[in-house]
């Protein structure tokens, strides 16, 4: 089987103690998906950050590998 990792925006959002997005992940007949959720307001030229977090925390980081 087939697996691949792919994150798109996210991967542009550095780490932040307290983030201004998210990642909501979401499973559809297709595959996972990450979705990133702005948590309040996003200026113009504001960096989106997230809170990075080792793979083994997600509760269904099974699917991740």
């Amino acid at each position: 089987m087939n697996r691949y990792l792919v994150f798109g925006l996210a991967s542009f959002c550095n780490h932040a103690e307290k983030p201004n997005a998210r990642v909501e992940w979401v499973e559809n007949e297709v595959g996972l998906w990450s979705h990133l959720i702005a948590q309040k307001d996003i200026n113009r030229g504001e960096e989106v950050t997230l809170f990075y977090t080792n793979i083994d925390k997600y509760q269904e980081a099974s699917k991740f590998v």
